[in-house]
């Protein structure tokens, strides 16, 4: 058996880590933004950096990823998985921190974490 490095899905995968990397820029900016500039509590900067970008991510990931229209349906079940990564990344990232690793290392780790498991869950369960 043979990887199909074209197949839709992975396709459809490697734009979602494109709007992904969009993403992580603007969550880096507002972190150092947040925590070097305004000196807000990390995890509070944690929090509104994601929130902020999940926000924008939910729009592109409609629009241009899965072409589907917005409709309550999904938008509740997208808060939910975002609420779930809130709280998942939320302890990677504090638990990073109590190890000793820098901040903006420790965001980029838990963006390595949640990556696969948000596109997973919004292919197969948000977005279908």
């Amino acid at each position: 058996m043979s990887l199909n490095f074209f197949s839709p899905t992975l396709l459809q995968f490697y734009k979602y880590i494109s709007i992904s990397v969009l993403g992580y820029v603007s969550i880096l900016s507002l972190m150092f933004l947040l925590i070097d500039v305004m000196h807000t509590n990390k995890s509070l900067a944690f929090f509104i950096a994601y929130a902020l970008a999940y926000t924008a991510g939910y729009l592109l990931n409609l629009k241009y990823l899965f072409y589907k229209k917005h409709n309550t349906k999904i938008l509740l079940k997208f808060a939910l998985q975002i609420f779930l990564s809130l709280v998942i990344g939320s302890i990677v990232f504090r638990a990073l921190l109590l190890l000793g690793i820098n901040y903006l290392v420790s965001t980029l780790l838990t963006a390595g974490v949640l990556l696969p498991i948000r596109f997973i869950s919004q292919k197969f369960l948000v977005f279908r």
